[in-house]
């Protein structure tokens, strides 16, 4: 039986009957777990709740396909004591897309402090994030560790930290269907112990799947501001200059994003 309008309503227990039930239950299933945000606007909607998050920094939010966007964070988490990238996509009706932490983008360690980062969406349905961490060439053969901190030789990266202690520039992608077609963590632009904060990431003018990111690059004897560099990077995340970037603006005050 089902209640309705203040009456019980009696069904047969007939073939009938019950396939009329299952599917009123599964109406009403769905249309329960379709409308996720909340009704008070003093009740904010949680994005990617988490037990061992510390807490969840940063957020950058962009548009994507069909009403969706996709939001960026930084977490504080508990078990590797360090922040760590992480991105949620989340649809039209407030339904958490890529689980309900989100999809895990970077764990390398992010040093003392975190800088401002980029987000962007790609037409296709992909985001694309440049940041920064202290990843570096030979650590791993795609330039990134796993999660827990460990390389494929069982070396505990904290070794490393003090030989590998200053930011670089990494762009990562993530496609809609949770592929990362760049490496499991991206791709790392830059390595050496200057101060290059702040990427800044953007799509060709005609919409081709092509990408550009700048940053600035200061030397470590004094800071002083010696370009901005930039960095090409094709669909398939081949890079169009050499390592590093090219200074394409030299001695200039400009600080992309800063």
């Amino acid at each position: 039986m089902i209640w309705r309008g203040g009456r019980v309503h009696v069904f047969d227990h007939s073939a009938y009957g019950l396939a009329t039930l299952l599917l009123l239950h599964l109406v009403l299933l769905a249309t329960a777990s379709s409308a996720q945000w909340s009704p008070s606007p003093s009740t904010n909607t949680p994005l990617a709740p988490s037990s061992v998050a510390l807490e969840q920094v940063g957020p950058v939010t962009v548009p994507a396909l069909g009403g969706s966007f996709w939001t960026t964070f930084f977490e504080l988490d508990d078990a590797l004591a360090r922040y760590v990238l992480r991105v949620q996509r989340v649809d039209k009706d407030g339904m958490r897309m890529n689980g309900k932490t989100g999809t895990l983008l970077a764990a390398e360690d992010q040093g003392p402090a975190l800088w401002g980062y980029d987000t962007k969406s790609e037409a296709g349905g992909a985001v694309v994030v440049a940041f920064n961490d202290r990843r570096h060439r030979g650590d791993q053969d795609d330039a990134v560790r796993p999660s827990n901190g460990v390389d494929d030789a069982g070396d505990d990266s904290s070794a490393r930290v003090e030989a590998h202690k200053y930011e670089n520039v990494v762009l990562t992608r993530l496609e809609a269907n949770g592929t990362t077609p760049w490496g499991r963590y991206g791709l790392l632009l830059s390595d050496n112990d200057d101060f290059e904060p702040q990427p800044r990431v953007v799509q060709r003018a005609d919409g081709a799947d092509e990408w550009m990111v700048v940053w600035p690059h200061f030397q470590r004897n004094g800071h002083e501001h010696t370009c901005i560099r930039a960095q090409r990077i094709s669909a398939g995340g081949a890079m169009g200059w050499p390592f590093g970037g090219v200074c394409v603006y030299a001695n200039s005050p400009e600080e992309p994003g800063m």
